[in-house]
């Protein structure tokens, strides 16, 4: 009897194995096969993630074929340059295009396209202007612009920093940078302000607050360099006019972002609550050392009544 019973609990364990194998994982006390079970899917990971990356390949290769193909084009002439440089930029408008809608897909490679389309934008714009001079600084800061509002757009509505690192302040860096000594520097500035409130926004809609940071510091050098333009050609050079104007809105929409914040209830990080410090004080050190002291008061006042204002706002909340 006793012989019977054992052969029944053998068979009972083979079939609970063989159960427990069917629905993907191995017995309770047989630990060695559920490692050996386990084994598989870890590697099927790997197998996974190498896939990804070589799709990821393959894309920017054929990206860049593109690309190059345009280029060999225009230096070999078979179409004009100018007509290159336009083709171009429709080229990296639709790869910006198509990774916003793989975005909304929610597929991986929408991150690459919207950035590999920005990258390349810039680095034709800044060809095209310094060695072929087919595109004009109007043309080339109007079409940074639109690059970075795209990218800080797709960016900031799906969250990654990829993006609104190389499209968004990439476009701020070469729109600061294009040719800084030459050009008039309203048209730098301004276009810096938008770019600081355009910070703000992704900065609150992606909750990352150093993308402020990232536009801040080029801003500061353009207002450093028009004060020091404006007092090597002197204030009646219409290429330095504006100066004024450009240190009062860049230290307000600096402010704006975190007192709203702060008018609305929110507490922001010490990190992020020194751009308000700063942007004001940059602008009163850069405003006193072009205008003088007298002159750049208004400066200090506005650094110090707008907290005020914000703190009050806040108390009648």
């Amino acid at each position: 009897m006793g012989a019977r019973l054992d052969e029944v609990e053998r068979r009972l364990r083979l079939v609970e194995r063989d159960l427990a194998r069917l629905a993907g994982h191995a017995p309770f006390d047989e630990p060695g096969e559920a490692r050996a079970a386990a084994a598989p899917s870890a590697e099927g990971a790997g197998d996974g993630r190498l896939g990804r990356l070589l799709a990821s390949a393959a894309l920017l290769c054929a990206v860049l074929v593109v690309a190059l193909f345009l280029r060999t084009s225009a230096d070999q002439r078979w179409i004009d340059r100018s007509l290159a440089a336009g083709l171009g930029l429709a080229y990296c408008a639709a790869l910006v295009a198509a990774g916003a809608v793989l975005f909304h897909l929610r597929r991986r490679s929408g991150g690459l396209l919207v950035s590999s389309g920005a990258v390349l934008g810039q680095l034709l714009l800044v060809e095209n202007y310094h060695r072929f001079a087919s595109v004009s600084a109007a043309v080339a800061l109007g079409a940074l612009g639109l690059l970075a509002a795209a990218a800080a757009a797709i960016g900031g509505r799906f969250g990654s920093r990829a993006v609104v690192v190389l499209g968004f302040v990439g476009s701020a860096g070469v729109a600061a940078f294009l040719d800084l000594p030459n050009l008039p520097l309203a048209w730098v500035g301004w276009w810096l302000v938008g770019a600081t409130a355009a910070a703000s926004w992704v900065a609150a809609r992606s909750g990352w607050g150093a993308v402020r940071w990232l536009v801040f510091v080029p801003a500061v050098v353009v207002g450093i360099a028009w004060a020091s333009f404006r007092q090597a050609e002197g204030p009646a050079e219409p290429r330095v006019a504006g100066l004024g104007a450009f240190l009062v809105i860049q230290a307000i929409v600096s402010l704006s972002a975190t007192a709203g914040r702060f008018v609305r209830g929110g507490r922001p990080a010490a990190f992020e609550a020194a751009i308000p410090l700063l942007g004001p004080g940059a602008s009163l050190g850069i405003g006193w050392w072009a205008f003088g002291g007298s002159a750049a008061a208004p400066f200090g006042v506005a650094a110090a009544l707008l907290p005020a204002a914000a703190g009050i706002l806040r108390g009648l909340r």
